[in-house]
């Protein structure tokens, strides 16, 4: 289901795979598409960075609506690699922001210093 955005699918497409299943109710149907926006965003996010020569973000930490898991609230502010992430104890692996489910953490893209200097002026950018 997850590879409806490499075929050029939406909201609208993935909603609609969603709520043609009988067994989902609507509540869970919202939330998994919520889950799967914020996966999806936060992965074309950290692909854009790694494009564009970004090796490092800060993770930050958004609450959820109803709890929030320690480790992303000790996470918030931290530097990571964007091709490691950071180990997250409570599922004993390397994660990034919004990757397990109920996650609404983003990151920050740390411009690389390279990147910074040149002759450009500093409104190029």
């Amino acid at each position: 289901m997850v590879d409806w955005i490499y075929h050029g699918g939406d909201q609208v497409a993935i909603w609609d795979a969603i709520l043609n299943n009988d067994n989902i109710p609507r509540q869970r149907a919202e939330s998994v598409l919520l889950q799967i926006t914020m996966m999806t965003n936060q992965a074309i996010q950290r692909q854009n960075m790694l494009d564009l020569g970004f090796e490092k973000a800060t993770w930050i930490h958004v609450p959820g609506e109803f709890t929030s898991r320690q480790t992303h609230i000790k996470f918030n502010g931290r530097e990571f690699d964007l091709t490691e992430g950071l180990f997250d104890t409570d599922v004993e692996r390397n994660v990034f922001p919004a990757e397990l489910w109920y996650c609404r953490c983003i990151m920050r893209g740390i411009i690389p210093a390279e990147l910074t200097t040149g002759e450009r002026e500093e409104n190029e950018y």
